[in-house]
């Protein structure tokens, strides 16, 4: 402190402080609950993808018509899924070992 001791330092005022204080913690509520929702869409289409493949697999929903109607070059997309399985396991810390 000896050191140091004699510089100034600028503080703002008390009320100035305090809305500082606040508009970080609004910035903060507001990013926690956008990752909450963003972490609770991604399990929602987890739970989706999971029906449907059940439902194509046990023949109660027939894609032939819907996999007929689709663009031609979708196979460069076939490893996307896997991509994106292992992206929601890192958000959702599942791929931590």
């Amino acid at each position: 402190m000896d050191d140091i001791g004699w510089m100034r330092v600028a503080v703002p005022e008390l009320d100035v402080q305090r809305r500082v204080v606040a508009q970080i913690e609004e910035v903060r509520r507001n990013s926690d609950e956008a990752a909450r929702k963003a972490r609770n869409e991604m399990i929602l289409l987890q739970e989706f993808r999971a029906r449907l493949v059940a439902d194509v697999v046990t023949g109660q929903v027939d894609v032939r018509a819907i996999a007929a109607s689709l663009p031609d070059g979708l196979d460069q997309y076939v490893d996307l899924d896997f991509m994106l399985d292992d992206d929601v396991a890192d958000v959702l810390g599942e791929g931590e070992e």
